[in-house]
């Protein structure tokens, strides 16, 4: 078992198990048959609420509970879903022996700019 002190209100252990009946594999660990996670509450004026959690399919969530919406999701073959638009700092690179395909599951066009001012190439459907 854990070895537990509490000095000035601070729990202080060398590992931590929640929900498991043994002791923990590593410093901290949550275990649970339906959504073992943490919710992370931010409690400022403009501040939100989110949850990580597995699921019971086997995904890894990261939820926005405010909007009612999953922001990132890894799913049990290791594919990734991100909620709304990825921005990148520096080049996209994509490696393979096949095709890199892009879809547009929308009706929108895909646009390939090369700067914030200048559209190399637009993309519609057919």
């Amino acid at each position: 078992m854990a070895n537990l002190s509490n000095i000035n209100n601070i729990l202080r252990t060398g590992s931590l198990g929640v929900g498991i009946n043994r002791d923990p594999l590593g410093a901290f660990e949550i275990s649970s048959a339906t959504k073992p996670g943490i919710k992370m509450f931010n409690t400022a004026a403009s501040g939100k609420t989110y949850e990580a959690y597995s699921d019971i399919n086997g995904n890894y969530i990261i939820f926005d509970q405010d909007a009612n919406d999953n922001r990132f999701v890894i799913n049990s073959a290791g594919n990734s879903t991100f909620s709304g638009d990825i921005t990148l700092d520096d080049d996209l690179n994509f490696t393979t022996n096949g095709f890199a395909d892009i879809s547009n599951t929308g009706t929108g066009a895909m646009r390939f700019k090369p700067s914030s001012q200048t559209l190399a190439l637009t993309l519609t459907g057919a």
